[in-house]
């Protein structure tokens, strides 16, 4: 490329093309690709805001920060050409993107500051950016500066001068207007690189005035949530004496260390800091000399280390955008205003008078909720997992689900208890019934083998500090975030929750994060998960109420708006009951049966009377048999117990191979209700007590 020649300061600002006024051609056909596959876009007007555009043709104001508003391409280029508007593209953590703008100022952008105006010192920075980059670049649609995309990740954006650097929370304005036609490269080393040598250098840091990212009570729950919770509320009310400070001034530094961790506006800082106790003190109320020394010691350490992910570390500690009531009223305590930035009348107003649809259809009809976390509980062996590939199958082919409409979607399976050769073997038997379409199954149906993966939520280190960690979701949650949005599906089901979560389940605000970031699986929209679960101890040992517990707190049951749980029941017969239904009734209780192809099928009390007579005296037969060779089987119903009834039968070759451990298991306790099976305590070798099944003759 030939470069323009460059003028004298406050000549004029150098060109970066040679054009004098700006293009109002759209080449959107020009975009690279990759980007187009994103569901990312939004419409532009004369401002340099995101719209989007509603069923009735109204412009309304998009935000960076929710998928859920978001168009793809096709729908924004079809809007824009029929409205007359331009669009661009909004970067997040979702994509692999940065823009880089470089930002030409001269008269026609403000003609009475001459020294806000591109100098030749200015322009040899943009040179140097754009050769070293040397990747896809466009220009800005008022033809004077330019927009390089790369692949790579600065964490927060970055500005300085006329170079703004961002990966995400922002939009820019496309144009298609090509400069460098060469694919989208990886440039994250450089990138980092330009950032650091535009940074000031720690000695002679000065204080940069950046607006807020987020509201002051963000903010405040930031601190609240973190692993020092106790040591910042301590400091925000001024008890520094107790954490054993030598001064005041000390402690200061410590809590404004806190906030500059969290926050880029020094403004924010005074102003939470003022709020609290230690912000009483004359010095820190009368100007900002003594709260700008304190901000100038923080940032310039802060300098010399990476910018803090704010929206990751909020992910991780599964903080939402909405105020609790608790956190709301800690902050009138305090007198905690709410900033300009986040309106809530604006961001948060429920309009029942709008005509958005505000009923949510179901993906199964009465059993599982679109837009929510769905669970389904039940004992460990009792047939959940079958029964759930059989909803994804339904959901998948479009068939009824045990009798229950289903809406036909994509569904993503995970499995992080079951493996490849389990899952296998159960989808061949689902095939077998005839039931399911092949062609559509493959195409609407993915199960993924997660067995031998880290869970999708535990603990991890805080900016790659392995000390310094944080409970939330891990790198596999971000690789199935990776997949669900390449295969966009309308139902994700994980299997399990033991497998898949690595925190407390008896600490609520551990659960709720769990299941708030299930929520945001899909890094676009809202979907529907359906979460499997055991029940808790005390239900799993026979103590069975009415409603069999879930494993854990009572946070699994409140957050969310659905569970379903399945029984075993007399013979080989099982209950699938509706617990839960905020939405609507729930409907009647679904009795099913284990059929000789080793599926839950939906049939009758008789019909699994029928089935279980098939059964019954050969299992008692079989075990028998052992009891008298001295071949002892345990009672014990566990998965992993390996002398119980169906680990020890399932090889012999009398065994009926159709049968699951559940129907097993099912037999079992039929036997057992009809007083033709009992349980016996005996004496191991090694002098332990335990219990055994013994026939009853």
């Amino acid at each position: 490329m030939t470069l323009p020649t460059v003028r004298q300061p406050h000549e004029g600002p150098p060109a970066i093309i040679s054009t004098s006024q700006a293009r109002t051609d759209q080449q959107w056909h020009n975009l690279p690709r990759v980007m187009t596959e994103y569901r990312q876009w939004a419409l532009v007007g004369t401002s340099k805001a995101p719209l989007g555009i509603d069923r009735n043709g109204r412009l309304y104001n998009m935000s960076v920060t929710n998928p859920s508003q978001w168009m793809d391409f096709e729908t924004v280029v079809r809007e824009a050409t029929a409205c007359g508007l331009g669009f661009g593209f909004i970067l997040s953590d979702n994509d692999p993107f940065t823009c880089v703008d470089l930002d030409v100022k001269d008269a026609s952008t403000d003609p009475n500051k001459k020294e806000l105006w591109t100098t030749k010192e200015d322009f040899d920075v943009y040179i140097r950016i754009y050769k070293s980059l040397d990747s896809f670049t466009e220009r800005s649609r008022s033809g004077k500066g330019l927009h390089i995309w790369c692949e790579g990740n600065i964490g927060r954006g970055f500005k300085r001068g006329g170079v703004e650097i961002y990966s995400r929370e922002r939009f820019i304005i496309c144009t298609g207007d090509v400069l460098v036609d060469k694919p989208i490269m990886n440039r994250h080393a450089m990138l980092l690189n330009t950032v650091s040598q535009m940074r000031p250098v720690a000695k002679d840091y000065e204080l940069e005035e950046l607006p807020p990212e987020h509201d002051d009570w963000f903010i405040m729950e930031m601190g609240f949530e973190a692993a020092n919770a106790d040591k910042f509320i301590a400091l925000f009310d001024g008890k520094w004496q107790a954490l054993g400070y030598s001064s005041q001034s000390e402690a200061d530094l410590s809590f404004m260390s806190m906030l500059t961790f969290y926050s880029q506006s020094n403004e924010q800082c005074r102003r939470i800091f003022r709020k609290s106790g230690l912000g009483q003190r004359e010095k820190a109320t009368k100007d900002n000399r003594y709260l700008d020394l304190t901000l100038k010691k923080c940032r310039s350490k802060q300098a010399k280390e990476r910018s803090v992910d704010i929206s990751a570390l909020c992910q991780s500690h599964g903080i939402s955008t909405h105020i609790p009531a608790v956190m709301r009223a800690y902050l009138t305590r305090h007198d905690v205003p709410l900033s300009e930035e986040f309106d809530l009348l604006t961001h948060r107003l429920v309009d029942w008078n709008d005509d958005t649809d505000a009923e949510v259809q179901d993906i199964v009809a009465g059993l599982v909720a679109d837009e929510e976390v769905t669970l389904l509980g039940g004992h460990g062996g009792s047939g959940k997992s079958t029964l759930a590939l059989e909803l994804a199958c339904s959901v998948a082919t479009g068939s009824l689900a045990f009798g229950q409409k289903v809406v036909q979607n994509r569904v993503l399976y995970f499995s992080a208890e079951d493996g490849r050769k389990r899952l296998t073997r159960r989808i061949r038997a689902l095939l077998a019934s005839n039931e399911y379409d092949e062609q559509v199954l493959s195409r609407n149906l993915v199960v993924l083998d997660a067995s031998d993966l880290p869970p999708i939520f535990g603990d991890t280190s805080v900016d790659g500090k392995s000390f310094s960690k944080v409970l939330g979701p891990t790198a596999n949650y971000h690789a199935l975030q990776s997949a669900i949005e390449t295969f966009d599906p309308q139902l994700v089901i994980i299997d399990g929750a033991s497998d898949a979560f690595d925190g407390n389940e008896i600490i609520r605000r551990e659960v709720r994060a769990f299941i708030k970031a299930l929520k945001q699986l899909h890094p676009s929209r809202t979907i529907g998960v359906l979460l499997l679960t055991h029940v808790d101890r005390a239900s799993s040992r026979g103590n069975v109420t009415k409603d069999d517990g879930y494993s854990g707190s009572s946070a699994w049951h409140n957050s969310v708006r659905r569970r379903i749980s399945l029984k075993p029941k007399a013979g080989v017969s099982v209950v699938l009951k509706v617990d839960k239904n905020q939405d609507a009734e729930p409907i009647p209780e679904i009795e099913l049966f284990w059929d000789k192809s080793g599926r839950l099928a939906l049939g009758s009390p008789s019909s699994a009377q029928t089935h279980r007579q098939d059964y019954s005296e050969l299992f008692l037969k079989l075990i028998d048999e052992r009891y008298q060779r001295g071949q002892f089987m345990s009672t014990s119903v566990a998965p992993q117990a390996s002398t119980g009834v169906y680990a020890s039968l399932k090889d012999d070759e009398q065994f009926p191979k159709e049968l699951t451990r559940a129907a097993t298991n099912a037999i079992v306790q039929s036997l057992v209700a009809s007083g033709r099976l009992c349980s016996e305590e005996y004496q191991r070798p090694n002098r332990s007590k335990d219990s055994r099944w013994k026939v009853e003759k």
